[in-house]
């Protein structure tokens, strides 16, 4: 994202070092692959032109081949590590 003003440069540049770091130490906990992730976006094309506002999407944890959804899933493969 670019943007004209440093300070949300800044903190997008610091949330994207974050994610980079948090990554990096989730790899080195062993997990049992459960779900079929990552589940895809799919957009609200309908439903944005209904409300008339920005582009809406939707994130399909129903796709991840459990009945228990995508947040349980993921867990859920740590856990049974």
């Amino acid at each position: 994202i670019k943007c004209m003003n440093s300070a949300v440069t800044d903190d997008t540049t610091a949330a994207d070092g974050n994610l980079i770091l948090v990554k990096r130490a989730l790899e080195n906990f062993t997990r049992v692959r459960l779900g079929h992730l990552p589940t895809p976006l799919e957009p609200l094309d309908r439903l944005s032109e209904e409300l008339g506002g920005p582009r809406i999407w939707v994130k399909r944890d129903d796709c991840t081949g459990l009945a228990s959804g995508g947040n349980k899933t993921r867990k859920l493969e740590f856990l049974m590590a």
